[in-house]
């Protein structure tokens, strides 16, 4: 195998590569596909409920977000005033979780944060839920003392 990992056509810096395509189109010819768009299906679906429910559980209450009907990303908003890029320096820094903040993907989006169910197991999900809920409340309980 790592022969055929370090050929050259497997690699071709960046472009498509000829030997990836030929076994993605069998694959498809073959109709192996199916299985595993369903696997991944059930995958983000389970990801996406197991995540939801803990969101439920764990987020103060001031925290919104709409439960998804597929795919696997979950958008969140921050209660007006809550810049999620500064949550995300409390959430890593002392939580151990992070997310994408919506001011990476666009304008006007600084109390919206983003979250994907594609990489982790149901557990780790429900774990980062209830670090986020407890980072988030620690963020805003310092946000509110710096403006007493």
């Amino acid at each position: 195998l790592d022969k055929f990992k370090n050929a050259a056509e497997y690699d071709s810096a960046g472009g498509h590569c000829p030997l990836v395509q030929g076994i993605v189109e069998t694959a498809i010819k073959l109709g192996l596909q199916e299985e595993q768009l369903h696997e991944c299906r059930k995958h983000l679906s389970s990801g996406a409920t197991a995540l939801c429910d803990a969101l439920d559980k764990h987020l103060p209450q001031e925290v919104t977000y709409t439960r998804p009907g597929g795919g696997y990303f979950i958008w969140l908003k921050l209660p007006d005033g809550v810049d999620a890029l500064g949550l995300l320096e409390e959430a890593k820094a002392n939580f151990k979780v992070g997310f994408l903040p919506g001011t990476r993907l666009g304008t006007g989006l600084e109390s919206y944060f983003r979250l994907s169910v594609s990489y982790y197991d149901d557990a780790g999900l429900k774990e980062g839920a209830a670090r986020l809920g407890n980072a988030i409340r620690a963020y805003m309980k310092t946000k509110q003392q710096k403006t007493a």
